[in-house]
């Protein structure tokens, strides 16, 4: 927590006076945004408004050397502003903690308390104590001297590895206690004494769900900027939560709210009908988990199955683990990627076709089934007559010949889901593109992938995926012809070879130990060789050039990456 040592204003209002504003010093020392009424203007202005006479009048003030509950000994005030309590920081035992005196009776519920004493998280504030000093309610928390994160930006690698998951099992921690915030926000969110970790503070509104009961209560003291749709109809959800969640991270990567400077009624009206304007530099992972924690449509949050639904825990966790998750919601659902119905596939039913893409493919044989026995294309006549269409071609392509059953159902899938980025092929998972490739150039690599490579599944893959870069599926396809159609064993090794170098993006020729990163570089050391040693110079040359007009497949697709094929020809052609 950090100090502020603005005062606090009091406004006063003289009707005789006109709209002025006054300032009384004599009470700016020791308010915290409270506004009352100066005494010495009441005889003169009997239609006064006095705001919060709760407040005005339960005045707890603390002079140091106070003794708190066990032994906590008031040091200081700490000048942070809260209107519901005024804050000290003391010592107990040689460490500082803070006193949160509050100004009435019932300001957290006995519930709250209770609950938040049987947690024990790194990333939720620990409450030490609690009881009545002098009338007044009072909490014992930790000091957190490095203060909260509002007003502070962080880059998406810090969210990613460090913020979001901490927040997210601090959600996890109050809501498995039932216990809803509320009110999460960067002023709400305490940089720990590491300087790492970060933790939840501040439950003066939060309530407690009794046996997965919803709370529905006033809006009291939630912070508008923050509070999802539902909330302004006075229902609170472990989901409301979990939309505070997704304002708190835009703000927290951009230094401010998409709602900043709107009222209490604008921001209602927008969270409930329009989207959240991102800037155009949000990272687009950043950008979808903030989509799915702010998906307005909570109406089938209890069917997890359905992806309509906003993200809480489990959403969140998977994308931090990596995981590519479909956005809920027309903003990222068109009629191709979501059939009007579920589709059951192997005694589950899916909403998504990337989901059912996926799972088909990992269901390898009884995926085909379903695509050859006209059980897809029946079902999406009805949905998605794209789709439908794309299995009745499949059916026909397979019935002229069963021998491409596989890559024609491997083209289906790609169709379904041209946004699935790891290669399944039979049922197992290969991974990335550019992972295989880099598998095919250090030569270690599973025999099904000369399989693939017969097969065309690349070029199937970049085709689908990719429609748009006909120039790349078509290079790659030619590449696989060759290689499926060649009997030279060291020709069929270097398309290998430049079939790893494209898919991996990599154009570095490892060579006797050293590494060259250009032709240039690769030729000056031939010609240092040559001059300075002529015996290593020859081992070069007769590793480089095999027998007849051959190159080693591993250095001539190096130079066809980069663009000699030309040069490679009239050198066998003997020009």
């Amino acid at each position: 927590m950090e100090k502020n040592n603005k005062s606090g204003q009091l406004t006063i209002i003289n009707p005789e006076l006109g709209d002025t504003t006054e300032i009384n010093p004599n009470l700016a020392q020791d308010s915290q945004n409270d506004t009352v009424i100066n005494p010495e203007v009441l005889q003169n202005a009997p239609n006064f408004t006095e705001i919060n006479p709760i407040v005005s009048s339960s005045r707890v003030e603390l002079v140091p050397g106070t003794v708190i509950g066990k032994g906590y000994v008031v040091q200081e005030p700490l000048h942070q502003n809260s209107g519901e309590a005024i804050l000290y920081i003391c010592t107990y035992r040689n460490r500082q903690y803070v006193a949160k005196i509050y100004r009435r009776n019932g300001a957290i519920k006995d519930e709250v308390i209770d609950a938040l004493k049987t947690i024990n998280s790194t990333y939720v504030a620990k409450l030490y104590e609690t009881g009545v000093w002098n009338g007044s309610p009072y909490e014992i928390l930790p000091y957190y001297k490095y203060g909260s994160l509002e007003g502070r930006t962080f880059s998406f690698e810090t969210l990613e590895k460090v913020i979001i998951p901490e927040l997210n099992a601090g959600l996890r921690a109050l809501h498995k206690k039932g216990i809803i915030h509320k009110d999460l926000k960067p002023a709400n969110i305490m940089l720990c004494d590491n300087q790492q970790d970060i933790a939840i503070i501040d439950f003066g509104i939060s309530s407690v769900r009794e046996e997965g009961n919803t709370v529905v209560m006033t809006k009291t003291g939630m912070t508008p900027e923050y509070s999802a749709s539902e909330t302004f109809r006075n229902l609170f959800l472990e989901e409301s939560d979990y939309y505070s969640l997704g304002i708190t991270l835009f703000e927290l990567y951009c230094g401010r709210t998409p709602y900043a400077g709107m009222s209490k009624d604008e921001i209602e009206q927008f969270v409930s009908v329009q989207k959240i304007p991102f800037p155009n530099d949000m990272p687009e992972r950043l950008k979808a988990l903030i989509v799915g924690l702010t998906y307005n449509d909570i109406t089938n949050r209890k069917d997890k199955n359905n992806p309509n639904r906003r993200w809480t825990y489990d959403e969140v966790n998977k994308w931090c683990k990596g995981e590519k998750l479909p956005a809920p919601g027309g903003n990222a659902i068109t009629s191709v990627d979501i059939p009007m119905q579920p589709y059951t596939f192997y005694r589950k039913k899916y909403y998504r076709l990337d989901d059912l893409a996926y799972a088909m493919a990992m269901n390898w044989e009884n995926g085909k089934k379903h695509l050859y026995r006209s059980t897809m294309s029946e079902f999406f006549k009805k949905s998605n007559p794209d789709i439908a269409n794309i299995c009745i071609d499949a059916e026909e392509t397979v019935g002229a010949d069963r021998k491409k059953a596989d890559i024609t159902f491997f083209k289906v899938l790609y169709q379904m889901a041209p946004d699935m980025e790891d290669i399944i092929w039979k049922g197992i998972n290969y991974g990335t593109l550019e992972s295989i490739g880099k598998q095919i150039l250090s030569g270690s690599y599973p025999n099904e992938i000369e399989d693939m490579l017969a097969q065309g599944v690349f070029s199937a893959y970049l085709s689908s995926r990719f429609p748009e870069k006909i120039n790349l599926s078509r290079g790659m396809e030619a590449a696989e012809y060759k290689y499926r159609n060649s009997e030279d064993s060291m020709y069929r090794q270097m398309v290998q070879q430049l079939l790893g170098r494209y898919m991996a993006k990599d154009s570095i020729f490892i060579f006797e130990g050293m590494k060259f990163e250009s032709l240039e570089e690769f030729a000056i050391q031939l010609i240092y060789l040559r001059q300075t040693n002529q015996e290593q110079y020859e081992r070069w040359s007769e590793r480089i050039i095999i027998g007849s007009k051959r190159l080693l497949p591993t250095f001539e697709a190096w130079l066809i990456i980069h663009g000699k094929n030309n040069e490679i020809d009239l050198w066998r052609n003997g020009q």
